[in-house]
């Protein structure tokens, strides 16, 4: 789920950066503190900090060759959120199951949870196939899938761990979906 904060802090401004506008300077400052981090698990992935405003006064340390500015800016963030209902780009497929890419991060969908069916790996082709409906899903496949788990940590948005499931009625590969949604209605058009 996406979320936009709205937070103040006081902001570490390099000299580095001093050659710039003072709310360019500031944004910058933010972005490489806050983008592509966990601050909390509440509050997820930064994804993007805008709508900053930066006090013009500022406080300078001695000897430290930076300058501190209160600010107040806005924060996008994705927390993955168990149930879920999410669409997402397989983006590798392996022996033990798929990374899925699901907005910011990527889950993984074991092999089990592919499909009601069993499914065998076809490593030269890169895919899973089940055994009775011969169902395939391989990379670039657009598929739907909810959450099962996910463990969000305070650090780098690669230690977000998100495990999926394809195996629930209205969930796995959009086309499949959009086969059986034709078959229904050209059935309800029968009757």
């Amino acid at each position: 789920m996406f979320y936009v904060y709205k937070v103040s802090d006081l902001v570490k401004v390099p000299a580095s950066l001093f050659g710039n506008p003072l709310e360019d300077a500031v944004a910058m400052a933010l972005r490489e503190k806050y983008a592509g981090k966990v601050i909390n698990e509440e509050i997820g992935i930064v994804l993007q900090v805008f709508d900053v405003q930066a006090s013009e006064e500022g406080k300078i340390p001695i000897g430290q060759g930076v300058t501190y500015h209160e600010a107040t800016f806005s924060l996008l963030t994705y927390r993955p959120l168990e149930r879920e209902i999410v669409e997402g780009e397989v983006v590798a497929v392996e022996e033990y199951g798929i990374h899925i890419r699901i907005g910011p991060i990527e889950g993984v969908a074991h092999q089990s949870q592919l499909m009601d069916d069993y499914v065998d790996f076809d490593p030269r082709g890169g895919k899973y196939i089940g055994r009775n409906t011969k169902k395939t899903i391989e990379r670039g496949d657009l598929v739907r899938a909810r959450i099962i788990t996910a463990s969000v940590h305070e650090g780098d948005s690669s230690d977000v761990k998100v495990s999926l499931t394809l195996r629930q009625p209205g969930l796995g590969n959009l086309q499949w979906l959009e086969i059986q949604r034709q078959q229904a209605q050209a059935k309800g058009e029968q009757h």
